[in-house]
């Protein structure tokens, strides 16, 4: 209950900051301002990362009472991954990172039906923020964030089926064996 009540709370202010900024686009866009246009998108991208945070909460509040479930959707890899990574790039520019996304296929392959991934988008984008995050908290201004994907064919229990394989490496120190 308590969960709940501070997520409606929360999410209330951040829906609000979210529309305001569409609106700001919205103007912005009639007097062709980019430069402009491109940060309000990106920040409205970190209320949208906000608003989903809320509503993971809400899900772990549902794993604990046992009511969790899958919520798969059918998206395309490539574009799936951009989507994410995009609200992380506001914070890369600011502490003087790179952040990028990489891909070992050609981008039309990434982009078609072969790159379909059937995922609980939610879910995925939770790890996906929380290692981009890590990354970028731990990597010295002047290096490099790299997020990596591909997609492979595989046979499993005797199915074919395509394997979304993503990896995210950073310059910063690491961890020692």
């Amino acid at each position: 209950l308590f969960v709940r009540y501070i997520s409606h709370e929360v999410r209330t202010p951040l829906n609000t900051a979210n529309m305001g900024l569409q609106l700001l686009v919205d103007e912005l866009n009639l007097i062709e301002a980019r430069e402009s246009i491109k940060t309000c998108l990106e920040s409205k991208g970190c209320v949208e990362v906000a608003v989903n945070i809320l509503n993971e909460l809400l899900i772990f509040d549902k794993l604990e009472g046992g009511s969790l479930v899958l919520e798969k959707t059918e998206v395309s890899a490539m574009d799936f991954i951009s989507e994410t990574v995009q609200p992380f790039q506001i914070h890369a520019r600011a502490a003087g990172i790179i952040l990028s996304v990489k891909h070992n296929r050609p981008l039309e392959i990434l982009r078609s039906k072969k790159a379909i991934i059937d995922v609980d988008v939610n879910k995925l984008a939770q790890v996906i923020r929380n290692l981009i995050s890590n990354a970028l908290k731990f990597t010295p201004s002047g290096g490099v964030v790299d997020v990596a994907i591909d997609v492979e064919d595989e046979v499993f229990h005797g199915s074919p089926r395509q394997v979304l394989i993503m990896n995210v490496a950073d310059s910063g120190a690491g961890i020692s064996p």
